[in-house]
């Protein structure tokens, strides 16, 4: 059976000097309610506040009275439905220079906490249970209130598929790589006759030499266009730059950045695991929060690496990084899942932070890792963000050819 009861609350208020209404904090007003119902003549308020030591309420006259200076002041018992914003349980204060708080006057305090929901509904500030969050890190959740992401592999699969995945490619046989470099310009570029193309008073973009005269490299006056794209170039010049990159069958425009085959990073081992978390981000307060841990540990480093055999740090592991719950949070999250089996997501350099060298460090594809109020720029609301990560990833070959963007609910 429906109950149709409309709430009623309790709360104490008290006039002030200027004729408004202020109201007693929640454990005050409690404390004044229970004395009331017990029907005591006279409480001191120092027995739930020491700060407010010096007044007594007389429940006979509906006064409160200063013991230090013996001025009376009215006070009233107001039954409130519970819709209005005083029954939440929370009323603003100031603080004044003798460490002492006052509460706002009711109107005051409702405008305050009008202004305060409205700035909450406009997410500027993350939601864990309903109230504001202004750390970096959401707090401590159980395991139980972790979730998996609809839709995506779960977190332990992924986790393995993806070390397999890297332990192959770090015990690959780079060499053997190199030697398919005839193959790699076969497969993803063409010859080009600069006497009938309308490029031959160009410059080749890779040595800054003209197209028409021989590569700065070796002489040879090849001319190669990538099938995919519009670009010519010395073949000696494009051959150059592959072997000066990772050598990993894929060639990458220098021009338009156009990836001509699919494209691997050094990223060195390590975990990405994710989970949803039962808390809103800035700006999405609709939906919860997708997290995903990376942990790197230090090693050695690879044939792949600028330095085979030479040790390298990782500093600042895991890394926390977070993003909302939504369509467009898990069409990136399946995209830097890719990037991260294709070891894109890290690389081994040197950090722009700190400029040690030989560290594990980002790589180009930005990660929001602030959750609360993004105090340093790493965090949401970002209106630009996911477009801007889209392009990065796209940059690194990382599209959505077969990331749909549907899942399940």
């Amino acid at each position: 059976m429906a109950d149709n009861t409309t709430w009623k609350f309790v709360v104490w208020e008290r006039l002030n000097k200027t004729g408004k209404w202020c109201p007693y904090s929640a454990d005050v007003s409690q404390f004044l309610e229970q004395s009331y119902k017990k029907d005591l003549d006279e409480v001191s308020l120092s027995d739930v506040d020491e700060n407010l030591k010096i007044y007594n309420v007389n429940f006979k006259d509906m006064v409160q009275i200063s013991t230090a200076t013996g001025t009376k002041s009215t006070i009233r018992r107001r039954m409130c439905n519970k819709d209005d914003l005083l029954c939440s349980g929370f009323t603003w204060q100031w603080h004044d220079d003798h460490d002492v708080w006052h509460s706002y006057d009711v109107e005051v305090n409702n405008f305050i906490e009008k202004a305060h929901t409205a700035a909450i509904n406009n997410s500027t500030v993350a939601l864990v249970n309903g109230r504001p969050w202004f750390h970096s890190r959401p707090p401590h959740t159980p395991q139980s209130l972790l979730k998996p992401v609809p839709g995506i592999d779960p977190i332990s699969a992924c986790s393995r598929k993806t070390k397999e995945e890297e332990k192959v490619l770090k015990l690959a046989n780079y060499e053997e790589m190199d030697t398919g470099i005839e193959d790699v310009l076969s497969e993803y570029t063409k010859e080009v006759n600069l006497d009938i193309s309308n490029s031959k008073d160009e410059d080749c973009i890779i040595c800054c030499e003209p197209l028409s005269g021989g590569s700065s490299y070796d002489d040879d006056c090849s001319i190669v266009q990538l099938k995919l794209c519009p670009h010519i170039f010395h073949k000696s010049c494009l051959l150059a730059m592959y072997n000066s990159g990772p050598k990993d069958k894929c060639l990458q425009c220098p021009v338009c950045k156009k990836i001509h085959g699919v494209k691997y990073g050094i990223q060195p081992p390590g975990d990405m695991i994710y989970h949803i978390l039962p808390y809103s981000l800035p700006g999405y307060p609709e939906c919860d929060t997708i997290r995903i841990i990376y942990d790197i540990p230090s090693g050695t480093q690879g044939p792949e690496h600028p330095m085979p055999g030479k040790k390298y740090t990782s500093r600042g592991f895991p890394r926390h990084c977070f993003l909302p719950d939504n369509e467009m949070g898990r069409k990136v999250l399946r995209l830097l899942i890719k990037a991260w089996k294709r070891r894109l997501i890290f690389t081994i350099g040197r950090s722009s932070t700190t400029g040690e060298e030989n560290t594990v460090t980002w790589n180009e594809i930005h990660h929001k890792t602030e959750f609360g109020y993004s105090r340093r720029g790493h965090g949401f609301p970002d209106p630009n963000y996911f477009n801007n990560v889209l392009a990065e990833l796209e940059a690194h070959g990382v599209v959505d050819d077969d990331v749909y963007m549907w899942y399940p609910a």
